[in-house]
């Protein structure tokens, strides 16, 4: 709320490792501001292997599900990609075989409009399930910032069901940017 209140750009929070039961059940105050702020906020994991020199992103990638909500993330990476000249790696990681075509069309139109911007991109449209694809695939690719959309889930739900975005900030070992879904 504070953030809020001062119209803070952004929010940057580390994360504790928990494990066992308690990982499941605890919510953490991590978790509690992206659940609440308007601004994006920058997770740092506890695990997270800094760098000996760090000087600027080299490669980021953003995971997008095609709705113009998630499309947030994206435009808050190309601010940052335009500063450094960071690669930007678009990727979706698809529900069903049928998602590819259209999404790989998707992230292409995406890819051509960076590309008039200056911007280095590739497309990747793999892996079957986010929580465990997006991590791996981000350390396949040794990215160095992963940029998210939460999609707001609140209350009981979001305690109970958790969120992709929650669980992929869980497994992920590099800083995540987490864009709200502001409607």
């Amino acid at each position: 709320e504070y953030a809020n209140t001062k119209s803070a750009d952004l929010i940057v929070m580390g994360t504790r490792s928990l494990a066992g039961p308690q990982s499941m059940t605890s919510r953490s105050v991590t978790a509690a501001v992206i659940q609440v702020s308007d601004c994006p906020v920058l997770v740092i994991p506890s695990r997270w292997e800094i760098p000996e020199k760090i000087t600027r992103p080299q490669k980021m990638m953003v995971a997008l599900d095609g709705s113009t909500p998630s499309e947030r993330a994206l435009s808050f990476a190309v601010n940052i990609a335009r500063n450094f000249g960071t690669e930007i790696t678009l990727l979706h990681v698809p529900n069903t075989t049928a998602d590819i075509a259209p999404m790989t069309a998707y992230l292409q139109r995406i890819q051509s409009f960076l590309k008039t911007q200056g911007l280095e991109s590739q497309v990747l449209v793999e892996g079957t399930a986010p929580i465990e694809s997006i991590p791996e695939i981000a350390k396949d690719l040794d990215i160095d910032i992963l940029f998210l959309t939460t999609r707001g889930l609140s209350g009981f739900n979001k305690l109970m069901i958790g969120s992709i975005t929650d669980a992929v900030i869980r497994h992920v070992d590099i800083p995540t940017v987490v864009v709200p879904m502001v409607e």
